[in-house]
Formats: structure tokens, C-alpha cells, sequence
């Protein structure tokens, strides 16, 4: 009983004192417990009509709670579970997951208990390259894009590519020079530089 309260009893009447349920809403009254009422002062501090409302209520996440806490709380929710949700492992030591990746969401459909070495896996997911979907290195991707962008500047382009666009400038130059617009061109620009 919580110091204070059974002082605070003695002083006031509370025959008409009406309690909900934090979690139901029901209307909270004396328990009975070996033929007598549930003392006044634990009625007072009590919050919920059931350990099931007690219960629901304690697994909803928390707003202000830090990691640690967190899962902690998970852990208290998921208490009578004793084997891997992976594996199947029993007996071992068992951490809590969070499906979603956040770890004060700790509602029921959102954790499940995991050996170390399941856990571990889950958090060890390969990450792909944006590309090709090789394993990658840094900014997202794998070793052959990734010195592309640093020695070119952009992941996709090639040497092969490069070839293909000389050709292609060639060609059009080749077209052009056939067509009589290069000549023209250049003396244009030699008419330009004499009036300057």
C-alpha cells in the first residue's frame, strides 16, 4: 500500500467513490477476496477491472521511454515465451524483434522472440546495389558502380559506351561533312573571328 493513503482513508468518507477501467471504461468495483471487500486504499490506487485490462494496456507503446526501456517492456510482454520463433531453439537465450524496425512500437503483432544467432540475421540483411543488385559498398553500390561515379561520375557509364558514342559522333559528322553543313559552319565561324 502506498505511504500516505491509509492516513487519507481514515479522514473521508468513501462509500460513494464511482472508479472506471483505464482500458474498458467499466466501472471498477471492490473486489472480494476471502470473504471480506478489497481495502479501500488498494481500491483507490487501482486502475484497471481485470489483469487482462492491465495487461492490454501495459503492451500499447509508450510515448516517452527510451530504447532500453522499451525492450524491457517487450521482454515483460513476451515473458512466457520460451523458445525461438525462428529456429525453435529452446532454452537458450532469447532477445525480443521488432518486425517493423521500431522499437517502441511494442504491441503483440509487432514482437517475437529470437535466438541470438536468428536475430542476428534479421538485422544482417545483404544490402543490394542500386543497379545490379550485387552485394554493395558504399553510396549504394556495388564495386563496379561505385568506380564509375568516383572515376566518371555517373554508375552507368562504360567504356564500351564510350566507344558507341564516338562512333555515333563520327558518323554524324561524317553525315554532316557529306551534307556540306560542316564547310559552312567553319566559315562562319572564320567570317566571326576576322570581324573581331
Amino acid at each position: 500500500m502506498p505511504r500516505g493513503i491509509s492516513s487519507k482513508i481514515h479522514d473521508q468518507d468513501f462509500s460513494k467513490v464511482i472508479k472506471y477501467c483505464k482500458c474498458c471504461n467499466e466501472l471498477l468495483k471492490r473486489e472480494i477476496y476471502k470473504n471480506k471487500p478489497e481495502s479501500m486504499a488498494n481500491f483507490l490506487v487501482r486502475k484497471f477491472c481485470s489483469k487482462k485490462c492491465r495487461i492490454l494496456i501495459k503492451s500499447l507503446p509508450r510515448k516517452k521511454t527510451n530504447k532500453r526501456a522499451s525492450n524491457q517492456h517487450a521482454q515483460y510482454i513476451l515473458r512466457s515465451v520460451k523458445e525461438c520463433e525462428g529456429c525453435g531453439k529452446i532454452n537458450t537465450l532469447l532477445d525480443v524483434h521488432h518486425i517493423d524496425g521500431n522499437d517502441f512500437n511494442n504491441t503483440i503483432n509487432n514482437i517475437i522472440k529470437l535466438c541470438r544467432s536468428c536475430h542476428s540475421k534479421q538485422h544482417r540483411t545483404v544490402k543490394k546495389c542500386i543497379i545490379c543488385d550485387n552485394r554493395h559498398n558504399d553510396h549504394g553500390y556495388c564495386t563496379t558502380h561505385s568506380y564509375r561515379v568516383r572515376k566518371y561520375g555517373n554508375p552507368y557509364f562504360t567504356l564500351k559506351g564510350l566507344k558507341k558514342i564516338n562512333i555515333l559522333l563520327n558518323s554524324w559528322i561524317f553525315n554532316l561533312n557529306q551534307l556540306g553543313f560542316l564547310n559552312l559552319v567553319k566559315s562562319e565561324v572564320r567570317k566571326n573571328e576576322n570581324t573581331y
